[in-house]
């Protein structure tokens, strides 16, 4: 599937993505997600007037001129936000569980920097970056664990910046 992706996003110089029609830029791929209040399957025709151009579906009822079937909507969006943002830190760490994940991350924060670690946090408490404090409002991050795009942006920069780990809360469902 990345290869289609990638493929697809060459043919179309696709640089921005979404799976909420609102927030499709001009150019961009919309993902159309069925969730449990919404399907975005409903907002395809919303996203191309918004300027998308190429939208992305697991209903083949909908597939038609630049609207695309993939197997697996979550997947694709996953994939796809992995090609616009492609850096990642030489590791990661993820805490789940149901209580206590903000506090480890905290104290994992708290440890790599006394260390002298380049290192970021994601979660709960926002994006904590030891290199600068003021991201939390380039990025908002209001969610346990952010969506995939949003993840993926967000280490792309930080990593960009010389971001060496990466600790973040990934909610357990």
């Amino acid at each position: 599937m990345k290869h289609k992706l990638l493929e697809l996003f060459k043919i179309h110089c696709i640089d921005s993505i979404s799976f909420d029609s609102n927030k499709v830029l001009p150019g961009g791929a919309f993902f159309a997600i069925k969730g449990t209040m919404n399907n975005g399957n409903d907002f395809i025709d919303h996203a191309f007037s918004k300027g998308a151009s190429i939208a992305f579906t697991e209903d083949k009822t909908k597939v038609k001129k630049n609207v695309i079937y993939v197997d697996n909507i979550r997947l694709a969006v996953a994939l796809a936000a992995g090609i616009l943002f492609p850096k990642l830190p030489k590791k990661m760490i993820a805490v789940t569980g149901t209580i206590g994940k903000t506090s480890v991350v905290s104290y994992c924060y708290q440890l790599l920097d006394m260390l002298g670690v380049k290192v970021a946090t994601l979660g709960t408490n926002g994006l904590i970056f030891n290199q600068n404090s003021d991201l939390n409002k380039k990025f908002s991050i209001n969610l346990t664990t952010a969506d995939p795009i949003t993840i993926r942006k967000i280490i792309d920069y930080v990593t960009n910046l010389g971001t060496e780990i990466v600790v973040f809360e990934a909610s357990s469902h």
